[in-house]
C-alpha cells in the first residue's frame, strides 16, 4: 500500500510557474515574491508530512520512502535527517 500525505502549496500553481520560467530563475521578477510564499507553504508542510500521523484517519505514520522532484528542493535534506 502507497499512502500520500499531501504538502503545503498549489500543484497547480507550481506547475503552471515552472512552465513559465524552466530555470531556476524566474523572466519576471515580479514573481518572485508570489513564488517565495509558495516554496516557504511547501517546506513547512514537507517534515511533518513524513513524520506526523495521517490527518484524515489518525493512523499513525512513518516516510519510509520519499517520491520527489527537483523543483521541491528539500527532498534530499529530509532523507538525510531520517537517515
Amino acid at each position: 500500500d502507497l499512502e500520500f500525505f499531501p504538502i503545503g502549496g498549489d500543484p497547480r500553481e507550481l506547475i503552471a510557474y515552472m512552465v513559465r520560467n524552466p530555470g531556476l530563475i524566474p523572466k519576471d521578477l515580479s514573481e518572485v515574491p508570489k513564488k517565495r510564499k509558495m516554496m516557504h507553504e511547501m517546506f513547512l508542510s514537507m517534515w511533518p508530512a513524513c513524520i506526523q500521523d495521517d490527518p484524515d484517519t489518525g493512523k499513525k505514520f512513518m516516510c519510509e520512502a520519499i517520491i520527489s522532484n527537483p523543483p521541491s528542493f528539500a527532498h534530499i535534506h529530509i532523507a538525510e535527517r531520517l537517515n
